[in-house]
């Protein structure tokens, strides 16, 4: 069963990176990507304290040091990888090897259930065995997640999964190192770490690491509240609303617990109205699994933040990044829970009852997104693509670049580069020339030339690259509408 899950993933593997390759050469990445490709490029040049210039629209001063962005450790380390290759390309390929990865380890956690709770070898268990790869390798939030852009939850889910991996056959003290691993992938994820302790914690055999991960993952989260370097999170305008402090820049997460846990009332709310989103992701891993502990905890710690954001699209398809981690958990749960009703007084028409139910809905999840996911991002044509890559070529590295969200990732390696994101925007002007790349933007683009005076360099299909000189002394260019 090992080498199947083993050449499913490899297959699976190869098909991620073919399309991690066509966006990437189509210059479909947006601010996300840009985000780390930034920061991987200038810690990899030397720069061991990069700071950001993606989202400067959140804060003053136009931008903020990447390490606040989300405490994400794990970025100085893979910053070695540029010595394999400068390409940022690299980024989709850890990515991609996360998922696959993922995928791999949840499978083997799955045929050690088998092993454990269907000891003799027999047709039913390989069936399921191949059912359970199935369902992971057509799980839709895998593809969702490789197609947009780069997010370090990719990674840090894998080396969750390695840890529940090991706590669940006991292997304790490396599934505490594990977890601390997944740490430093982002403040974020111990939200997740203190989830894996708690569904270990059930079990008295394992209750003494369950408490250690939950300490570690506690620790982790006020670590980075005491130090401010979780910002990207923006807890006071994302959560902030629940608890009657809407936008408030103090607030902390273990702060916002507290005030949830004393006043539910409106998050309960908003969960009833998002209840099928949460639902998706759930189904998508069997749907039984929140029967499990390890499929309840996860689903809580991972899912109900993100049903909680001020913005609905956390708890969406396209930004499945964000939701992920908790499905391997939930389809794990949902093993474990059918081959336990197996064992009960309801006897194996329940448990195969429940397996089948659950293989339904995940076929379902499958076959309602699966088809629809390469629409969801758009792709340049052939000479657009060409356009964006020679603009690539030709901008010097030291060059400031303006640029619209849909194609800024491919011209985040430098120093300054600032996203073309809301109508009212100023940016500081930092050396001799600015060039503005702009796609599916005519209105934006139309200013550059009459207002700043900029001279268009290449043009293709919806994109257009200008070259601006500012005048001597220029600050700053305003790109607000004029009227």
């Amino acid at each position: 069963m090992h080498l199947v899950g083993t050449a499913a993933a490899v297959v699976q593997l190869a098909g991620l990176l073919g399309w991690s390759r066509h966006l990437w050469s189509s210059y479909a990445l947006t601010t996300d990507f840009a985000l780390y490709d930034q920061a991987w490029q200038r810690i990899a040049g030397g720069h061991l304290d990069p700071y950001s210039t993606i989202y400067p629209y959140f804060y003053p001063h136009y931008g903020y040091p990447f390490v606040r962005n989300h405490f994400e450790l794990a970025m100085w380390p893979l910053a070695l990888l540029h010595l394999i290759s400068s390409s940022s390309f690299t980024l989709l390929v850890v990515q991609d090897v996360a998922l696959a990865g993922t995928v791999l380890v949840t499978y083997l956690w799955c045929t050690d259930v088998l092993r454990r709770y269907w000891p003799l070898p027999s047709w039913p268990q390989l069936l399921l065995a191949l059912v359970v790869l199935a369902a992971l390798v057509t799980n839709p939030f895998v593809y969702e997640t490789a197609s947009f852009d780069v997010h370090l939850q990719a990674p840090a889910t894998l080396f969750l999964v390695l840890a529940g991996r090991d706590l669940w056959k006991g292997h304790h003290r490396r599934g505490v190192l594990l977890a601390a691993i997944a740490l430093t992938f982002g403040a974020p994820i111990a939200l997740y770490v203190v989830g894996l302790g708690l569904a270990a914690a059930v079990s008295r055999a394992h209750r003494p690491a369950g408490v250690a991960v939950i300490g570690i993952g506690l620790a982790w989260l006020g670590l980075a509240g005491s130090l401010h370097v979780d910002i990207g999170s923006h807890v006071g305008g994302s959560y902030g609303y629940l608890i009657g402090r809407p936008g408030a820049h103090d607030l902390s997460a273990l702060t916002l617990g507290a005030g949830l846990a004393k006043h539910p009332a409106a998050a309960v709310h908003v969960l009833a109205t998002r209840w099928h989103a949460i639902y998706q992701f759930v189904a998508s891993g069997g749907g039984f699994g929140v029967f499990s502990p390890w499929g309840l905890a996860l689903a809580v710690t991972v899912l109900v933040p993100n049903a909680l954001n001020v913005n609905p699209a956390f708890i969406s398809d396209p930004i499945a990044f964000q939701s992920f981690a908790a499905v391997p958990f939930v389809l794990v749960g949902s093993l474990l829970f059918g081959l336990w009703l197996v064992r009960t007084r309801l006897g194996r028409p329940a448990g195969v009852l429940v397996l089948i139910v659950a293989c339904v809905q995940i076929a379902v999840v499958a076959g309602s997104i699966l088809p629809g996911i390469e629409s969801q991002w758009p792709v340049m044509n052939a000479k657009e693509a060409a356009t964006l890559s020679a603009a690539s070529s030709h901008i010097p590295s030291p060059a400031e670049v303006i640029a619209s969200v849909g194609v800024i990732g491919r011209f985040a390696g430098r120093r300054y580069v600032y996203p073309q994101v809301y109508p009212e925007q100023q940016f500081p002007v930092h050396g001799r020339t600015v060039y503005f790349v702009f796609y599916d933007d005519p209105s934006r683009a139309n200013d550059v030339r009459e207002v700043l005076r900029a001279q268009p360099v290449d043009r293709a299909g919806s994109v257009v690259v200008f070259e601006w000189n500012p005048p001597k002394g220029t600050r700053t260019v305003d790109l607000s509408p004029r009227g």
